[in-house]
């Protein structure tokens, strides 16, 4: 068996640098910004099916806080050095590296709107290679501790599975795309324990291995390249999600500015008015079409999200008229006016809450 594990120490090393590299570029220490993440590399689905494939890659290194980094860290110190003495530094960094791609790419194909992150597809595929090994050369162990270890192994599979399946926010697909990726390329990466037989199947074992991770990294860029017209409606969708946000403080921004210009006379009030219909409602129209534009497939589970963004828009560029109107009647504006504006307030505030629960349900990407 290999001596040294600095492949192990290494890895955990490159996560824990971009880690800290994140927490210097503002991105947050315990629960990160998950829009800036997106820019340190993580596997946001519609900019990985949109042609940023490297993403598969990235993502593997990117963690969502420091907790998710250190149970992430734990786990692969702890699995990561018996593996990498059984199939050597160069194989096991092969073995990792293609279980956190395989991860990455089943948790786009399994989920295709979240946007996901962390090392666990990796570590799961360094579970699965770890479960290959032990199953391959079971005859090479005394039998006591070939058991020991297939069992340990299997339990520690079951419960993180159980686990991701029964909490909101974890990964499953990357953990399954992992695992799965990780045993078969094992089966052949995996060489016996006995040094002469190990030289005798390295080149064998080695051509196989790359022959498994090609064919597998074809299908998948198959599955890819045929992305169904319900899944770019969903994308188009995601990405507007992105922008709507910031627009929104922005034409709020602009509003308020415009609100507090000191006004003393009609003409002033009147300038303000046309002010604010010519730089601030056309803000809130322009989002409202965009979202109004970018359709969702009969059977989303979003479309109920999008129906409450709408409304959201449309109170606000209503608010505005209204508050034009509000302006140009004085300090004393009608009651029915007023009314009026107070409902539309009263209803984005409740729109505002609706979204945020709406969003909050959907599929998260903890890996």
């Amino acid at each position: 068996m290999t001596p040294t594990t600095w492949v192990t120490y290494g890895l955990i090393a490159v996560n824990v640098l971009v880690y800290l590299a994140m927490c210097v570029g503002g991105v947050g220490v315990m629960a990160q910004n998950l829009p800036m993440t997106i820019k340190w590399g993580t596997n946001f689905g519609p900019e990985t099916l949109s042609g940023e494939w490297w993403r598969l890659v990235t993502s593997v290194f990117v963690h969502f806080g420091l907790v998710h980094l250190m149970l992430n860290m734990l786990t692969l110190y702890q699995i990561g050095r018996l593996a990498e003495r059984l199939y050597g530094c160069g194989r096991f960094l092969v073995l990792y590296l293609f279980a956190g791609v395989t991860g990455s790419m089943a948790s786009v194909l399994w989920h295709p709107m979240i946007n996901s992150a962390g090392a666990s597809g990796a570590i799961f595929g360094v579970f699965g290679g770890l479960l290959a090994f032990v199953l391959k050369f079971r005859h090479e162990l005394p039998t006591s501790i070939a058991l020991q270890q297939r069992v340990s192994i299997l339990v520690l599979i079951a419960y993180n599975l159980f686990y991701g399946f029964t909490h909101h926010g974890i990964d499953n697909g990357a953990h399954l795309g992992g695992l799965v990726g990780g045993a078969l390329l094992g089966l052949t990466l995996a060489r016996p324990l006995n040094e002469p037989a190990r030289t005798k199947v390295a080149l064998e074992s080695a051509l196989f291995s790359c022959a498994l991770a090609l064919a597998a990294l074809v299908a998948s860029a198959y599955l890819f390249a045929r992305t169904s017209e319900s899944v770019r409606k969903e994308i188009q969708f995601t990405r507007l999600e992105q922008t709507l946000g910031p627009a929104g403080v922005k034409a709020m921004n602009d509003m308020v500015a415009l609100m507090r210009i000191p006004v003393h006379t009609q003409s002033e009030r009147e300038a303000v008015a046309n002010k604010v219909m010519l730089e601030v409602v056309p803000q809130w129209e322009t989002l409202y079409t965009s979202v109004d534009n970018a359709r969702l497939p009969d059977d989303s589970p979003r479309i109920a999200l999008r129906a409450a963004i709408l409304r959201y828009l449309d109170d606000n560029r209503k608010m505005c008229r209204v508050a034009v109107i509000m302006g140009k009647q004085g300090p004393r504006p009608d009651a029915a006016v007023q009314a009026q504006f107070t409902a539309l307030k009263n209803d984005s505030l409740e729109q505002v809450a609706v979204i945020k629960r709406l969003a909050s349900a959907q599929p998260g990407g903890h890996g």
